[in-house]
C-alpha cells in the first residue's frame, strides 16, 4: 500500500493516533526536499527521526549544469548533466535485496542528465557506481578512471535520518530494482 501526497505550502498529516502514517517519504525531485521552508523541513525531519522513516530522493533534470555544487544542508557535492557508462553496484551495501551485485551493466547509460555525488563523511556509502563516458571525457594515458557515485546511501549518522539519493530517475532499469530495494530497506521490510 502506498499513498501519494503533493506537498504544497504545508505538509500532509503525518500521524494518526500517535502512529506514523508513512514508512518512507519519496521525493521525485530532490530539490523540493532541499528547498522546503524551514518550518516544514524541521517537522518532516522530526517525524522521520521519531518514527524511523527514511527518505528517497531523485535528482531532477536541470538545464543548469552544476559542478561541485554543495547540496543545501549536507556535506555533499553534486555534478550534474553528465553522460555515463558501465554501472555497477556496491556488493557490501546492506540495501541490496532484490538486486544482486557482482556484474557490470556495460555500455552507455540512458540520458545525458546524470548526477554524481561526492562525499567526505562516513555517513555516506555509495550504492551504485558508473564511469564517465570516454567519448565525452577522454581519460589519461593510463585509461583508468575513478568510479563515480550515482546512487548514494546516507546512514543517518549526522542527523538520525536515513536517506538514499538517486543521481538519475527510473528510466535506467537497474534503478527500478534499486528503488524497490530502497523502499524495503528504509521501511524496515
Amino acid at each position: 500500500r502506498y499513498k501519494s501526497e503533493v506537498a504544497g505550502k504545508s505538509l500532509p498529516v503525518l500521524t494518526n493516533l500517535d502512529k506514523g502514517r508513512y514508512g518512507v517519504i519519496v521525493f521525485e525531485n530532490l530539490d523540493r526536499y532541499l528547498s522546503m521552508d524551514k518550518w516544514n523541513r524541521e517537522l518532516l525531519d522530526k517525524y522521520c527521526r521519531e518514527y524511523s522513516v527514511g527518505v528517497v530522493g531523485f535528482m531532477s533534470q536541470s538545464e543548469e549544469t552544476m559542478v561541485g555544487a554543495q547540496l543545501k544542508g549536507f556535506p555533499l557535492f553534486v555534478h550534474t548533466n553528465l553522460r555515463l557508462r558501465d554501472a555497477s553496484l556496491n556488493p557490501t551495501s546492506p540495501v541490496l535485496r532484490l538486486t544482486r551485485a557482482g556484474d557490470t551493466a556495460w555500455g552507455a547509460l540512458p540520458g545525458a542528465d546524470w548526477a554524481i555525488f561526492q562525499h567526505n563523511h562516513s555517513t555516506y556509502e555509495p550504492l551504485e557506481f558508473a564511469q564517465k563516458n570516454t567519448l565525452d571525457y577522454p581519460s589519461g594515458s593510463d585509461g583508468i578512471q575513478p568510479p563515480l557515485t550515482t546512487v548514494l546511501q546516507d546512514h543517518g549518522k549526522l542527523d538520525g535520518i536515513q536517506r538514499i539519493f538517486f543521481g538519475a530517475g527510473l528510466r535506467f532499469w537497474l534503478h527500478r530494482l534499486l528503488f524497490l530495494d530502497a523502499l524495503s530497506y528504509l521501511s524496515h521490510g
